[in-house]
């Protein structure tokens, strides 16, 4: 990757809206039918924050900043993401969140009619076997 290049990727965050966030977690599982939270990625106008095995000090700013913003948008946040955050953090989930979520995984299920299914392919997964949220 030029130089250029990579500037330009550390900067992206700069066109974003103030109080807007992009917002990614991924999970490992640790047992039958038990998950930990691996990864949390976290995109906002300010910068990008990529935090892995993340501690519960930075589960509480990562939500800060998520109740301070003015929209949310991922994929499947809305009933996945955000309220498996709150979960992890032991905190109950404010009731005004919900409404700055833009979740594309119900956006997907309005353009995309009669697919069997909604998820969101990651493209350097299937070919790199990565699975980098940010």
């Amino acid at each position: 990757m030029s130089i250029e290049k990579s500037e330009d990727i550390s900067r992206r965050h700069e066109s974003l809206p103030l109080g807007l966030v992009l917002l990614d977690i991924e999970r490992q599982r640790v047992g039958k039918g038990r998950w930990k939270l691996s990864e949390i990625a976290l995109v906002h106008s300010e910068g990008e924050e990529h935090h892995y095995n993340p501690a519960r000090s930075i589960l509480n700013s990562v939500l800060e900043k998520i109740e301070q913003s003015e929209i949310i948008i991922g994929h499947n946040i809305r009933r996945h993401d955000i309220p498996k955050l709150y979960k992890y953090a032991k905190r109950k989930q404010p009731e005004e969140i919900d409404a700055k979520i833009c979740d594309t995984l119900e956006l997907s299920s309005l353009f995309l009619l009669g697919q069997p299914q909604h998820k969101l392919n990651k493209l350097y997964r299937k070919e790199l076997g990565l699975n980098n949220p940010l």
